[in-house]
């Protein structure tokens, strides 16, 4: 099952529905599916922290933490 950002109807100006295998979901105008695992670790998500990540960063938490300190310049002012 497959909840392809294209896939969605206008219901009126602000929200938006789809049906899949004979369940409706509605969600706000606007609002971006993210996908469920993370591209970098193929790890579930399974957090808000990680959902957040994932929209921000394209990461899981995990990943993003280990890779921005991994890729950090340790000089100190």
């Amino acid at each position: 099952m497959s909840i392809l950002n294209k896939n969605w109807l206008s219901i009126d100006k602000n929200t938006e529905h789809t049906i899949i295998n004979g369940i409706e979901f509605v969600r706000p105008k606007g609002l971006k599916t993210i996908k469920i695992y993370c591209d970098s670790c193929n790890t579930l998500i399974s957090t808000v922290e990680d959902c957040e990540s994932l929209k921000e960063n394209n990461l899981c938490e995990s990943c993003f933490v280990n890779k921005s300190f991994i890729n950090k310049d340790n000089t100190y002012n």
